[in-house]
């Protein structure tokens, strides 16, 4: 039996793997001795972790390391760890996992931990994902990079896991999926995670949400260049999410909430906060009609040159109110100038309040060029629009104020509530003042200082109402108007 110099021996390891020239050891910690080689990376590594049932580590020094065959763990309180991202795994297995996490049971697996390498996918991928979490419960996933070469179908796939952490995760050109959490998952925190497709932009999803029974965390992260940036697909419930300080960018939908996949499915507790949206080449966020919400709510969000309007609400069913708060939703439509808008309002779309947002253009977030701040496009009932900035759209702030009931009030650049004071001059039956709101009002309330006798108003339109009365007035006589859309 070969007995490797002590001086490899410091790593605090069950087992240490390297390579030299094409065979792969596996090198006992405890005795010194390589108690297994070969040529199949693939067979070392399953062997080292089969021999510590109990628990342990591998240390898997740099080096590329060829796998034919997925690496199961199947046992709690195992870590893989590489040298960096300088240990490479080279994925050569067409019809199963890369690593999987897992007991033969199914039971739970506890404290796995997977960390410090690389994985490089090299064959054409028809079933298996780069790495599966099934069932864990307290679990890491650090520092891995995923290269999929557009040959794997998904990067991480999470299933009924509990108090895991994904934190610095890289998966690239991935055929499917990034990340996909499924199943009864919980406690899940994703920090520091890029998702990029350079090489198949657009063709793939970033993080797949299909189920969650609460405490999903995506938190300082880079999602680029997919199709879907993140998708609340919606296989079962999807109970308490939250998307913090994460931009997602050049996508063709950045973050979406379809028709769920399992009909009546839906998304609960889900807040986008301090984030971005950028750049999509349809709508930076979609809530798409037969989606099903409640307390959904957008804070601090940025949405900035989208190719079509910035947000899409369709006749989604929602509980309580979709919300958008503090949000910037500057200079999309970049397709053609003055066709899309900050927020399409599709018919029969409800339930969304717009609470001191900036909705606007601004040359200098984006080359696009809002139509309407907001297109409502009818039907849209339990609509609230409140104390934003409205002005300096392509068009105008709001397209049709008759489309919207609601509230509409105190907005910058749409004016739809207005008084003054008119002087109908001795002699007169009538005056004509500007009332200076965003269209025609439907109310008018006149009020005269002097005796004029009927007071009322004879006629308006967008621009002026006219007032006339009954008895021609001796001396110029004030009367107060209030005029509202």
């Amino acid at each position: 039996m070969k007995i490797y110099p002590p001086s490899l021996l410091h790593q605090p390891a069950s087992y240490i793997i390297y390579k030299e020239g094409g065979v792969v050891y596996a090198l006992n910690s405890r005795t010194g001795q390589i108690d297994f080689s070969g040529t199949d990376a693939s067979t070392v590594i399953q062997s080292a972790v089969n021999a510590i049932p109990d628990g342990g580590k591998v240390f898997v020094k740099a080096g590329r390391y060829a796998l034919t065959k997925k690496i199961t763990i199947p046992y709690d309180r195992i870590v893989i760890e590489g040298e960096g991202y300088s240990t490479i795994f080279e994925d050569n297995i067409p019809d199963d996992h890369c690593f999987a996490v897992r007991k033969p049971d199914g039971a739970v697996i506890r404290e796995v931990f997977l960390r410090n390498f690389r994985i490089d996918c090299k064959v054409d991928k028809t079933t298996g994902d780069e790495i599966n979490l099934f069932n864990l419960f307290i679990g890491r996933v650090i520092n891995v990079f995923v290269e999929a070469n557009a040959k794997a179908i998904n990067g991480l796939y999470m299933t009924n896991c509990n108090q895991v952490l994904i934190y610095g995760l890289s998966v690239y050109n991935v055929k499917n999926n990034a990340i996909v959490c499924a199943g009864d998952s919980n406690d899940i925190y994703i920090n520091e995670l890029i998702i990029d497709n350079p090489g198949n932009p657009r063709q793939q999803t970033g993080v797949e949400i299909l189920k969650s029974n609460g405490s999903l965390y995506i938190c300082d992260s880079d999602i680029i260049n997919c199709k879907y940036g993140i998708d609340f697909a919606c296989d079962g419930d999807i109970l308490w999410t939250w998307v913090d300080n994460t931009a997602v960018d050049n996508c063709v939908k950045g973050i979406r909430f379809p028709s769920p996949k399992t009909p009546g499915r839906y998304v609960a507790g889900c807040y986008i906060v301090n984030s971005w949206a950028s750049s999509c080449e349809e709508y930076n966020v979609s809530i798409e009609s037969g989606a099903i919400l409640s307390d959904v709510k957008f804070i601090n969000l940025r949405s900035y040159n989208a190719g079509c309007s910035g947000i899409y609400i369709g006749n989604a069913t929602v509980s309580g109110l979709i919300e958008f708060i503090n949000c910037t939703i500057a200079s999309n439509s970049r397709q053609s100038a003055n066709t899309h808008h900050g927020v399409f309002l599709d018919a029969n779309a409800s339930k969304v309040r717009f609470k001191s947002c900036i909705i606007r253009n601004d040359p200098k977030l984006g080359t696009g060029t809002q139509g309407y701040g907001i297109f409502a496009n009818g039907n849209n009932t339990d609509i609230y629009i409140e104390d934003c900035d409205l002005r300096d759209n392509g068009i105008g702030a709001i397209n049709s104020l008759g489309n919207i009931t609601g509230r509409v009030s105190n907005n910058l650049g749409f004016v739809t509530r207005n008084r003054g004071t008119a002087i109908m001059l001795a002699g007169s039956t009538s005056v004509t003042v500007a009332h200076g709101l965003n269209g025609t009002p439907t109310k008018v309330l006149v009020t005269p200082r002097g005796n004029l006798g009927a007071v009322w108003v004879s006629s308006r339109d967008s621009t002026n109402i006219t007032i006339s009365c009954s008895t021609t007035p001796t001396v110029d006589t004030e009367i107060d108007w209030e005029a509202e859309l």
